[in-house]
């Protein structure tokens, strides 16, 4: 009983030191690659290596400007810092592969070039992207309101270089701004002072204040605040 009791203690133990920073780096590479490729995305991080540790607990991955899916990719570590507490310098580095799955548009038939697609010509389509980069991949709304770059086979996996979509949001439109802090949500109407598809990442304008902010474009008209 007492070998019993032991055993159970340390399996509850929280994990060591290295293992537990292990684990939060991970998180944050996962979600960063959730900020670029969409919140629904399924998000496998492989081959992790640390070339130089940072000891803070709360951080955030932020991928090099090239890093492509189907490769190795670096991130910097940055630890985050509450409002008004000096900031650390000391960053860290690592480099990782990463396997992503999200929900995309395909062709529902062949399609030639130059051609405008409606609802009508594409169906949903999950799976690993296997290659390309940190972008969101057209949902079946963008690619049912876009035109056709280039011939596409039936059953096509229909990335940003085949279609010119357009805008969720045009710029110089008003939009509902929602806004998610501590647990509580508000929205209020702005100005979007850029274009962007669902995913992108907007400025828009408070009338009132005139102040610039960004925002996550989530469906058409709609908006999320970015707080840096």
């Amino acid at each position: 009983m007492f070998e019993l009791l032991i055993f159970l203690l340390l399996s509850t133990q929280a994990p060591p030191p290295d293992a537990a920073a292990g684990d939060r780096v991970r998180d944050a590479i996962v979600e960063a690659v959730r900020l670029r490729m969409g919140a629904g995305a399924s998000v496998i991080v492989e081959d992790l290596q640390v070339l130089q540790p940072v000891e803070a607990r709360r951080i955030r991955a932020v991928p090099e400007p090239a890093a492509r899916l189907g490769r190795s990719m670096r991130f910097t570590i940055e630890p985050l810092v509450a409002a008004g507490a000096a900031r650390q310098a000391r960053t860290g580095r690592v480099h990782a592969t990463v396997r992503v799955t999200v929900d995309h548009a395909h062709a529902r038939h062949a399609v030639v070039r130059g051609a405008d697609l409606t609802a009508k010509d594409v169906v949903a389509g999950r799976h690993e992207i296997e290659a390309g980069p940190l972008r969101p991949l057209p949902t079946l709304a963008d690619a049912g309101r876009s035109r056709a770059l280039q011939h596409l086979a039936e059953d096509a996996c229909l990335g940003r270089a085949a279609l010119a979509v357009a805008p969720t949001v045009r710029s110089g439109e008003g939009v509902i701004a929602i806004a998610r802090a501590a647990g509580a949500q508000v929205s209020a109407t702005m100005v979007a002072i850029q274009s962007g598809n669902t995913g992108s990442v907007i400025r828009v304008v408070n009338q009132d204040s005139r102040r610039a902010l960004k925002a996550r474009v989530v469906a058409t008209g709609i908006v999320e605040i970015i707080h840096d």
